[in-house]
């Protein structure tokens, strides 16, 4: 690489943007990934099908007639048997997936999400073992299937927290120990051991003057329908709602426990799970829908591929001109060369005041590919800036090989602000056509629009700094990575780095 992309440092911003969306109270885009190395089988297609239409069924309970699960796609590895039934469109990336399905990872089976941590945050992905969850039949050690994922996908989609005690079980309270669960009308006994034996000498809860045994726990026994929370018990199926407010207003059964020293109250400073949910995008409609509504998801199977279709889209406009398009000039010459994989698919388009192709889309599989795609990189900047002249021809492009642009990706980068042509119906076209576009803004000045593209789009957005250490070339190199060529520990590790 050239000593001009070396002397560029900045510090790069990014965020990561959802692609789940809803419409009329059905959550659209949900992706279920089979990961590599999970065998292939009939049964758990069939197993995915039946515990999702279950979930989508609890969920429009549990979210009082508001949300359903309407369309889901499973993408199967492409070490499976072609078959006609599957999709002939790209996989996307892992940075759209929602879902992740595999024997093992993190080093476990049990189902969960990689949180942020932060109240009402959504979570990068759910884990679902494939071998000991859903091939599971009848009731799991987590409880049944429809419960466990409708407890995740409060994790991941809303941002709330377990109600069960983990290393706290017990507080006091009006003169006595009282056991970590909401609401405090869950009913169970207090012992030792599996069944909670008595044990008045370790376990007395009247006698506040002394620590409570470690050894003692709350048992709770079967509660009555509708009782919460799904936050907290999710192995009971007569339990399918969550905790609300504390007040009057709402069922004694359902009220919020504030004083339980629980993970949700603390992450979330004391409020309910209902009380974090309303202020979710999901429920700003806040439209119920009829009990009677058909909550069973359409399902689509795509089948993974390494041939990943992407476009290039510079900006050229005369803000670029000088040392920033020298620098992006040789970025992409970089990236070209080293970073794009063998086998994938790259166009380059440029704008300024329109849009020009300067290379059609084409498979990278020789050096000959890779110059003759870094002989079309721009070399002139300027005019105007007409960002979505340029989304709309990289969608035009990516369409003539393929029957469809859905999953494919486009990246954008530019430093200036948009003063040409109708932006917002270029990146309705882009939602429409489900092209995902990886944003990257090259100064303070860029357009604030172009973290909407991305997040519109399901992609991720990068904003730079004045100052740091992190090259244009590294985060250029971040915005194409493809997760879902990566192995689970990898996964993990890229989770991890993006929730910090």
């Amino acid at each position: 690489m050239g000593s001009n992309i070396k002397c560029l440092i900045l510090i790069f911003v990014v965020k990561v943007c959802i692609s789940i969306k809803v419409n009329n109270g059905g959550y659209e885009d949900v992706y279920i990934f089979i990961r590599e190395g999970v065998e292939e089988n009939d049964n758990l297609i069939r197993r995915i099908k039946e515990v999702f239409t279950e979930a989508s069924s609890l969920m429009l309970t549990a979210t009082e007639n508001r949300l359903y699960l309407k369309n889901i796609r499973i993408v199967v590895p492409k070490s499976w048997s072609k078959k006609p039934e599957y999709l002939n469109i790209p996989a996307p990336s892992l940075s759209r997936q929602y879902i992740i399905l595999d024997k093992i990872i993190a080093g476990m089976t049990t189902p969960h999400v990689r949180s942020t941590g932060v109240c009402g945050a959504e979570g990068s992905y759910m884990f679902l073992s494939s071998t000991d969850f859903i091939l599971k039949g009848g009731y799991t050690r987590w409880g049944s299937h429809d419960h466990v994922i409708v407890h995740e996908w409060a994790h991941l989609r809303w941002g709330v927290f377990d109600e069960y005690p983990i290393s706290t079980k017990f507080y006091q309270g009006s003169g006595k120990w009282i056991p970590v669960r909401c609401t405090t009308q869950i009913k169970g006994k207090i012992g030792i051991g599996k069944g909670c034996s008595s044990n008045d000498i370790e376990c007395d809860i009247s006698n506040t003057g002394k620590k409570i045994s470690d050894r003692c726990k709350f048992c709770p026994i079967e509660q009555k329908d509708n009782s919460a929370s799904l936050m907290g018990y999710s192995f009971f199926n007569s339990i399918k709602s969550f905790c609300d407010k504390d007040d009057l207003t709402v069922n004694s059964e359902q009220r919020h426990n504030r004083q339980a020293p629980n993970r949700h109250n603390i992450v979330c400073k004391y409020k309910s799970v209902w009380e974090v949910m309303r202020k979710h995008i999901d429920f700003k409609d806040n439209t119920l829908l009829p009990p009677d509504t058909n909550t069973v998801p359409n399902f689509e199977i795509i089948q993974s591929s390494n041939e990943i279709h992407r476009v290039f889209v510079l900006d050229v406009s005369g803000s670029m001109k000088g040392l920033k398009l020298t620098i992006l000039q040789q970025t992409c010459r970089y990236v070209i060369q080293d970073v794009i994989p063998q086998g994938s698919w790259l166009g380059i388009v440029t704008f300024s005041s329109s849009a020009s192709t300067t290379t059609y889309v084409k498979q990278i599989n020789s050096q000959a590919d890779k110059d003759a795609l870094k002989s079309g990189l721009p070399s002139v900047a300027s005019g105007s800036t007409c960002i979505g002249c340029g989304i709309e021809e990289a969608i035009k492009i990516l369409k003539i090989n393929l029957e469809s642009a859905e999953n494919t990706g486009i990246v954008l980068i530019s430093d200036g602000l948009n003063n040409r042509g109708n932006i917002r119906a270029s990146i309705q076209k882009a939602v429409s056509e489900k092209v995902i576009v990886n944003t990257i803004a090259v100064s303070q000045e860029a357009d604030s629009i172009l973290a909407e593209i991305a997040q519109d789009t399901g992609g991720k957005h990068y904003t730079y700094l004045d100052k740091g250490s992190i090259s244009f070339a590294a985060t250029f190199s971040e915005s194409i990575k493809d997760d879902h060529t990566m192995s689970a520990s990898q996964l993990e590790t890229v989770s991890l780095s993006r929730s910090l």
